[in-house]
């Protein structure tokens, strides 16, 4: 495989030939069990302070995700692209009701921050 190709594309072309002869999840359903189990993993590696195996274990998410995607017939990169629009685009608004706050953007706690963030996500959701 070739390393021209974005990660995704290459975990993409990699469990596409694995699938061919058989070692493949039927469905996307199948995918979630193996989602969760490299999220525990990453949780120990994070909890054993085990950086060489969290970034492991976070590679693993990342393929595992890649399979889920190609049974689900999403395409990675455009998925993530997605995702982080739409996140830009709701911190800039986020950023907006800083602003309009008129206070300081450092005076804010993470639990303010993060109702604010609840805030942009039911505007974007239901409209001004």
């Amino acid at each position: 495989m070739t390393r021209d190709l974005s990660p995704a594309q290459r975990g993409y072309r990699i469990s596409a030939e694995a699938a061919k002869i058989g070692f493949d999840w039927n469905d996307p359903m199948d995918v979630i069990p193996k989602l969760r189990e490299e999220i525990d993993e990453i949780e120990i590696a994070l909890k054993n302070h085990d950086r060489q195996n969290l970034v492991e274990e976070v590679g693993d998410l990342f393929f595992a995700i890649v399979n889920f995607n190609r049974k689900a017939h999403i395409d990675s990169d455009d998925a993530f692209h997605k995702g982080v629009d739409k996140f830009e685009r709701r911190y800039k608004r986020l950023l907006q009701f800083i602003d309009e706050s008129g206070r300081d953007i450092h005076t804010f706690s993470q639990d303010e921050l993060e109702s604010l963030w609840h805030d942009v996500k039911k505007e974007e959701k239901y409209g001004r």
